[in-house]
């Protein structure tokens, strides 16, 4: 079984497993152009298993910068407290 393998023994490279029976080729296109140097293996699914790809980050991959960094969203400011009026009445 790949799964247990895998969290026994840290992979040094990067994988790409294929397990979507050629229906995942755009997805695998995006995969490949984004991580420099993966290893992509194809295989049959087991019996209960219903993921078509399972990327496998080795200790090739470092941290890079993102182009488009996520948007910052402005969260809705607190109401401005306004005091209630200290006259007497």
């Amino acid at each position: 079984d790949n799964v247990t393998s895998i969290w026994a023994n840290p992979m040094e490279k990067t994988v790409i497993y294929d397990y979507s029976g050629g229906k995942a080729t755009n997805t695998l296109k995006a995969l490949v152009g984004a991580l420099p140097g993966v290893t992509v293996q194809v295989g049959k699914k087991s019996t209960n298993q219903t993921d078509d790809i399972v990327v496998v980050l080795g200790r090739d991959q470092t941290p890079s910068a993102v182009s488009n960094p996520p948007r910052q969203y402005n969260q809705p400011s607190e109401p401005e407290f306004t005091p209630r009026s200290t006259r007497s009445k």
